[in-house]
């Protein structure tokens, strides 16, 4: 999964991201990730704790929904491949 950041000039490997965290900043809230060698950038910035808070909780359920996915799709492949891998001998 990638995400896009706020101001639409950097997209992020979500496997890259070590972690997200909420940062205040004066009278906003930075959603802030950690990556690569302990590299840090901000992906957005919010008015007030809540918004930022909603923002993280929705890339929380992309992220489940895209493993689940992920898995789901990996599960099919790997019984079409078995398929493949095995020949059933015709009837007479």
């Amino acid at each position: 999964m990638i995400i896009v950041s706020q101001t639409r000039d950097a997209i992020i490997n979500f496997k890259r991201i070590n972690f997200i965290k909420i940062e205040a900043d004066e009278n906003e809230y930075d959603i802030e990730i950690n990556y690569g060698d302990d590299n840090w950038d901000v992906i957005g910035t919010y008015d007030n704790f809540e918004r930022a808070k909603e923002v993280v909780q929705e890339i929380t359920r992309l992220i489940s929904v895209t493993k689940i996915n992920a898995t789901y799709q990996e599960a099919m492949v790997e019984m079409e491949f078995k398929k493949m891998l095995r020949y059933e001998m015709p009837e007479k």
